[in-house]
C-alpha cells in the first residue's frame, strides 16, 4: 500500500509540474505577441479600434480588406488592400492599396483637398491595419506655447518609449524564470505546441530587440542627443532654454520636429513640416 500511494504521489507531482509547465508556455506566448517597439496597445488586428472610432465620428471612414490571419506584429511593411477613404461623405480614395516598404521614403503630390493630409491621419491614427513592430509618429503641428516647458524639455518628455520598453524586458526576464523553474514541458501538447527550447529562444530574440532599442535610447545620452537635434535645427544653447510662449509657430514646430526624431520612430508622418518655417 505504502509503495501504492508513493506512486500516486509521484503521478501526482509529475501533473503538477506538467500544467506549470503549461502554464508558463501558454503565459509565455501571450507577452510575445505583446512586445514590439513601439505600439502594445493596438488589436491583433493591427488597427486602433478607439482611434479609429475617433476618426469616423469626426467624419473619416476608411475601409479595406482584412485577413483572418491578422497582421504579423513582426512585419517592417505596411500593406493595405481594398482600401477606400471617404470624409464627409466624399470618397477620396476607392478601392485601391497602401503599400509602405521599411527604410524607403515616400512624399504625396496632390492638389488641395485631395485627401492627402486625411490619409495622413488616417495613418497616424493607425485606423488601417498596421504591423504592431511599427511604431509611429504623426508630426502635424508644431508643439504648443507653455511658461513652464523649455524647448530641450518638451524635446526629451516625448520619450515615453523608453519606460514601456523596461517593462517589457522586465516582464520577458521574470517569463525566462518562470520557463527555468516549470521543467523541460509535457510533450503532448500536440504537433502545432512550442518546445520549451523554443519558446526560450524566442523568448531571448525578443529580449535582444529589447535591449537593443534602449542602448539606442540611452538615458544617459538623453540630453546629449536632444541638444544635438536641437541645435541641428538652428537653436543655440541659449534657444534651448527658452520656454516654448517665447516661440513663434516657425521655431514651436522646429521643436515638434526635434521631439520626432529625438524618437527615431519606425515611421514618421510629417504633414506640412515646412509650414511657418522661416
Amino acid at each position: 500500500k505504502k509503495a501504492k500511494q508513493k506512486g500516486h504521489d509521484s503521478d501526482d507531482k509529475a501533473e503538477e509540474q506538467k500544467v506549470s509547465a503549461k502554464e508558463v508556455l501558454d503565459k509565455t506566448k501571450d507577452t510575445l505577441l505583446q512586445v514590439d517597439a513601439q505600439a502594445t496597445a493596438a488589436a491583433d488586428d493591427g488597427i486602433d479600434h478607439e482611434a479609429a472610432d475617433a476618426l469616423a465620428a469626426a467624419g473619416t471612414i476608411c475601409t479595406f480588406s482584412a485577413s483572418r490571419k491578422g497582421v504579423d506584429a513582426r512585419a517592417r511593411d505596411i500593406n493595405v488592400t481594398n482600401f477606400t477613404l471617404q470624409h464627409m461623405g466624399a470618397v477620396l480614395l476607392d478601392e485601391t492599396e497602401i503599400v509602405l516598404n521599411h527604410g524607403n521614403r515616400y512624399g504625396l503630390i496632390g492638389r488641395n483637398g485631395c485627401g492627402k493630409s486625411t490619409l495622413l491621419k488616417a495613418l497616424g491614427a493607425r485606423a488601417v491595419p498596421i504591423p504592431n513592430s511599427i511604431d509611429i509618429f504623426f508630426l502635424k503641428e508644431e508643439i504648443e506655447p507653455s511658461d513652464t516647458m523649455t524647448a530641450l524639455d518638451a524635446v526629451m518628455s516625448v520619450d515615453e518609449e523608453h519606460l514601456k520598453l523596461e517593462a517589457q524586458a522586465e516582464d520577458l526576464n521574470h517569463l525566462l524564470g518562470e520557463l527555468a523553474d516549470g521543467g523541460a514541458g509535457d510533450g503532448d501538447n500536440g504537433e502545432e505546441e512550442k518546445t520549451p527550447e523554443e519558446i526560450q529562444e524566442e523568448i531571448m530574440d525578443a529580449l535582444n530587440m529589447v535591449y537593443e532599442r534602449l542602448d539606442a535610447l540611452d538615458a544617459s545620452t538623453a540630453e546629449v542627443r536632444a541638444r544635438s537635434i536641437l541645435s541641428g535645427l538652428g537653436f543655440t544653447h541659449e534657444m534651448q532654454s527658452k520656454k516654448t510662449k517665447d516661440f513663434s509657430g516657425g521655431w514651436r514646430m522646429r521643436v515638434s520636429l526635434a521631439r520626432a526624431l529625438f524618437i527615431q520612430p519606425v515611421c514618421l508622418l510629417l504633414d506640412e513640416p515646412t509650414n511657418h518655417l522661416d
